[in-house]
């Protein structure tokens, strides 16, 4: 059966059984023990956030300052 076949006989499922299969799913996937290494552009681009916060250590949200500002755009 062709992925596509596949998706098309998934597409046909309820959504609760469409979230089943995905945990399935992801939970048959092998794991490696040590996560990825970041990209050079992720790299590049946390030096340039830690850089931003070096230069002003002010500038800075707590976790529930973050939480309430996401939810207020919702």
């Amino acid at each position: 059966m062709t992925v596509e076949a596949m998706l098309e006989e998934i597409g046909k499922m309820g959504a609760d059984s469409q979230r089943e299969l995905a945990w399935k799913l992801w939970d048959s996937l092998e794991v490696d023990s040590a996560p990825p290494e970041p990209t050079p552009a992720q790299k590049a681009d946390l030096g340039r956030r830690m850089a931003e916060l070096d230069a002003d250590p002010t500038n800075v949200l707590t976790h529930a300052e973050l939480l309430a500002r996401v939810r207020r755009r919702q």
